[in-house]
This record gives structure tokens, C-alpha cells and sequence, in this order.
């Protein structure tokens, strides 16, 4: 049931809508769940019961005038008592409609967006491992680096005399500086490996951001659709009002309320845009 004591259902749909999902697919109905969704279900209640209550006290005033009028005049006005009725309905449909297509959204959000973020996630955390184990191999190498510079000068300051007499150094010099010039080339090849590795990782983090820009220009182009049917239902409704009551009402209740929703509907989409860049 809605603020009006009817179900939501979207005009031609035939069924009613569950009211359960929110912007990540909370049940919006529960206390416990996040206050983003929760406020949200809160704010649009008492909006709902504010608009019933203003409807009843108008009906109570037309009645109130209709028992003082002559007959005739009376009789003119009872042809024109269902006009506030008929507003609240089409305001009712307005509501389904957008309810339906926020949920439409917030699947979108929690079957497009969210996996791409987490995917992202993932791989930044694999950058970053990447990263630290680039600086771990360019340590070891820049170590042996260190190494062999000091074996080739020791070699290098032995004299002919000295290589006789430490023949088994000399060759315990070489085989070294063989071992650490074969470690070297192959912490080399490790470090570019992991090089490679590193840019086709940030390839594809620039590919998944680019395809989470897209699905946010679908998300805003969406929204941008809501807006314009509601605008439509809006319009709709006050060109199927009577002809003094029309007159009367230049902004209904109805529909400075529906300007407000769609004031904090577009503050919600713009948190909601900054908290996914």
C-alpha cells in the first residue's frame, strides 16, 4: 500500500510492484539496514501521507461550501467533485512509474556497476603486489650489481705474483662473478617479465574505467528519461483538471511535492556519481 491507501501498481503493468529494493538492493521497509535507502523510504512516507492529508482537508471544505450554495449552484459543483480524486489517482500513477524505474536503476547498479568496481579493486591490489615485487627484484639487482663491481676490482688488483701463489682464490673470484652475472640475468628477466605484467594489468584498468564512464553515461542518460516522464505525468495532470478549479490552483500541492522529489532524486544521483568515481 502507498501513502493513499491504494497498491502501487504502474498504469497497463496489471501487477503490483514489491516495494524491497533500494539503490544496493536493501530492503528498504527494514530498520537495521543503511541510512542512505532507509532515509530515502522515510522521507517519502510522511511526503505521502502529507499529500493524503491535504487532499482530505480540501474535500472537507468543498463540502463544507457546497452545503451553504443554492441548488443550482450546488448541483454545478457536485459535477466537478471528482476532479480531486482524479488528480490523486494521476498522481498515483506518477509514483508507480517512478518507483518502477528506480528499481529498474537500482538493479543496474547492483549487476553493472558494483562488479565492474570490485573487478577494479582486484586489480589494483594485484598492481600493487606487482609493484612491490618490482622494487624487491630492482633491490637484488642492484645489490649483485654492487657485488660484481667489487669482485672485478679485487680480480682486476691482483698482480701476476699474487695469482700464482692464490690460484684457488683467483678461481673462487671467477666462478662468483660468473654466478652473480648469470643471478643478474635472470632477475633481469624476472624484472622485465613482471614489467610486462605490470603494463598489461594497467591496460586493462584503463579498459574497465572507460567501460565504467559508459555505464555511467547509460545511468545518467536513464535518469534523464525518468525526469522527463515525470515531467510528462506532471503536465498531464494539470491539463486534465477543470476549468475553475485549473484556474484556481496555479502550483497544486501535488505538484510543488513532485518538484521537491525530483530536486532530491538529482542530489541523490550526483552522491551517488561521486561515490562511484
Amino acid at each position: 500500500m502507498n501513502g493513499f491507501g491504494a497498491k502501487r501498481v504502474a498504469p497497463g503493468w496489471g501487477t503490483p510492484l514489491p516495494l524491497k529494493t533500494g539503490i544496493l538492493g536493501e530492503n528498504t521497509t527494514s530498520t537495521d539496514q543503511g541510512s542512505g535507502v532507509g532515509e530515502q523510504h522515510k522521507i517519502v512516507e510522511p511526503e505521502a501521507a502529507e499529500t493524503k492529508a491535504t487532499v482530505d482537508t480540501n474535500k472537507v471544505s468543498v463540502l463544507t461550501e457546497a452545503e451553504t450554495l443554492p441548488d443550482e449552484v450546488r448541483q454545478d459543483e457536485s459535477d466537478e467533485s471528482h476532479a480531486p480524486v482524479d488528480e490523486v489517482e494521476a498522481t498515483e500513477q506518477v509514483a508507480n512509474v517512478s518507483e518502477t524505474v528506480r528499481e529498474v536503476l537500482d538493479t543496474f547498479l547492483r549487476q553493472q556497476i558494483q562488479p565492474l568496481l570490485v573487478g577494479i579493486s582486484e586489480k589494483q591490489a594485484a598492481v600493487e603486489a606487482s609493484l612491490k615485487t618490482v622494487t624487491s627484484l630492482a633491490n637484488e639487482v642492484s645489490k649483485l650489481e654492487q657485488q660484481v663491481t667489487v669482485l672485478g676490482a679485487g680480480l682486476r688488483s691482483l698482480s701476476s705474483d699474487v695469482r700464482e701463489h692464490k690460484a684457488t682464490e683467483v678461481a673462487d673470484l671467477t666462478r662468483a662473478l660468473a654466478k652473480s652475472e648469470k643471478d643478474k640475468k635472470s632477475l633481469g628477466a624476472q624484472l622485465d617479465t613482471t614489467k610486462s605484467e605490470l603494463v598489461g594489468t594497467r591496460d586493462e584498468i584503463a579498459s574497465w574505467r572507460a567501460e565504467r564512464d559508459d555505464l555511467l553515461v547509460q545511468l545518467e542518460e536513464l535518469q534523464t528519461k525518468v525526469d522527463d516522464l515525470e515531467s510528462q505525468q506532471v503536465q498531464s495532470i494539470g491539463s486534465s483538471s477543470s476549468g475553475a478549479e485549473a484556474e484556481k490552483v496555479s502550483p497544486t500541492p501535488e505538484t510543488r511535492q513532485e518538484d521537491e522529489r525530483r530536486r532530491r532524486r538529482q542530489k541523490e544521483r550526483e552522491r551517488q556519481r561521486r561515490d562511484l568515481e
